[in-house]
């Protein structure tokens, strides 16, 4: 499943879990660490059909209640509106993934 990645950034801190897509993702640099320059023209294709361009790769770090985590090969992907999880990606890095309120 895809999902259409238009709108505004406005909830910038917020993650979505996908099984749709083909990676993590972000738009926002900021939180990148072990940022590489992309060294293909990839592209990621959203649900509306729009094509947006892989610019980096690197690793993202997040507080967990038991400290500090990293999500890896998280794709930089700046025309995107929404940070995507992968949810496969995370099950084959081994992750427990809890749903809160």
């Amino acid at each position: 499943m895809n999902h259409m990645i238009k709108g505004d950034k406005s909830n910038s801190n917020d993650w979505y879990i996908d099984s749709g897509c083909s990676n993590h993702m972000s738009y926002n640099k900021d939180w990148f660490s072990n940022l590489l320059v992309s060294s293909t023209s990839g592209h990621v294709q959203t649900g509306d059909d729009a094509s947006h361009s892989i610019k980096h790769i690197g690793d993202v770090r997040f507080q967990t209640t038991n400290g500090t985590d990293c999500l890896s090969e998280v794709l930089h992907v700046p025309t995107i509106t929404k940070n995507l999880i992968f949810v496969w990606q995370i099950v084959e890095k081994g992750y427990q993934v809890r749903f809160t309120s």
